[in-house]
């Protein structure tokens, strides 16, 4: 029985690039383990059977996860000034994230061997669970400023989504004060990645997504040109205020 289910498997899947295909060269992994597993006769142990039964079934558990997956339908929810819900679906059961920057990567290698992130700067960790309903919260994000993003998931290989964009809402004016009067700009802090006024959990975040990076960064707190230990230090250092 399981050797006929594996069969009728293979023989009905495709293999391609497109949503709903295998990976080029899945079924002919899994059509070896098929005929090795044909080899075992009655006559042989009853632990030679189960082994061969446990390796067919894990064959077959790893060629499913070969499919090709197909993203649509992606959105987000009304931003925040800090933080956005990015939604979408897929075809067949996929894992989840979503990698953002502040400038575009519309022309960016979408392949695997690609840079990491496809280029974005950052990325929210992986939910692994396999779902075709997606939900994603990205927060540590910047008022009033366009952040561009793409969903990306996978049974394998990872596909990566179109290019999307959202403007985070802006942040509430002050109002004017005795003697001085009219809106104030807001002193942004060492550690305030994002620029909302306060040092916490969301720059925590932003850090450690942008740790040990190189170049501009939202995170570099002390102008050297890299995510290190000492801005980290500068973001302790002014922890909760």
């Amino acid at each position: 029985a399981v050797i006929t289910s594996a069969q009728s498997l293979h023989n009905g899947a495709n293999e391609g690039t497109s949503p709903g295909e295998y990976a080029v060269g899945s079924k002919a992994i899994l059509q070896t383990a098929i005929n090795t597993a044909s080899l075992i006769t009655s006559s042989e142990a009853q632990s030679v059977v189960d082994a061969a039964v446990t390796t067919l079934n894990s064959t077959v558990a790893v060629f499913s996860t070969q499919i090709i997956v197909g993203i649509s339908g992606e959105s987000n929810e009304t931003p925040s000034t800090n933080s956005v819900t990015i939604t979408w679906t897929t075809t067949h059961p996929a894992t989840s994230r979503v990698i953002w920057d502040t400038i575009s990567h519309n022309n960016a290698s979408t392949t695997e061997a690609g840079p990491v992130n496809y280029g974005y700067a950052n990325s929210t960790t992986e939910n692994v669970a396999l779902i075709t309903s997606h939900s994603v919260a990205v927060g540590g994000l910047s008022s009033g400023t366009q952040y561009f993003f793409r969903t990306v998931s996978h049974g394998s290989p990872e596909v990566v989504g179109s290019e999307q964009t959202v403007t985070t809402a802006s942040a509430p004016s002050g109002g004017g004060g005795g003697g001085g009067g009219g809106n104030r700009t807001p002193v942004v802090k060492k550690g305030d990645a994002n620029k909302d006024g306060k040092v916490d959990k969301y720059d925590f975040s932003l850090m450690m997504a942008n740790w040990g990076k190189a170049g501009i960064n939202t995170s570099d707190f002390n102008g050297d040109s890299k995510v290190d230990k000492y801005d980290f230090a500068l973001l302790m250092s002014n922890w909760g205020l």
